[in-house]
């Protein structure tokens, strides 16, 4: 079976504005890229590969993210 590394994907992913989030998110060199691999990108926050596919912290430690506006 697949190896459980104990990773769960943050459901708001780029959006999310919760500097504490334990989830993982997509690299800050690319918003919209997709955690594939579910493992800790060694760099996490300094993560300059658009094309990583590694799961990061949120990206709301390192600049502001707005909270999703409710419509």
């Amino acid at each position: 079976g697949s190896v459980q590394t104990g990773i769960v994907l943050c459901k708001f992913g780029a959006l999310c504005s919760n500097p504490s989030c334990p989830f993982g998110h997509p690299t800050p060199a690319n918003e919209d890229a997709k955690v594939i691999d579910l493992m800790w990108c060694d760099k996490n926050l300094t993560c300059d590969n658009p094309e990583c596919r590694k799961a990061h912290s949120s990206l709301s430690k390192i600049k502001e993210v707005k909270p999703i506006s409710q419509k």
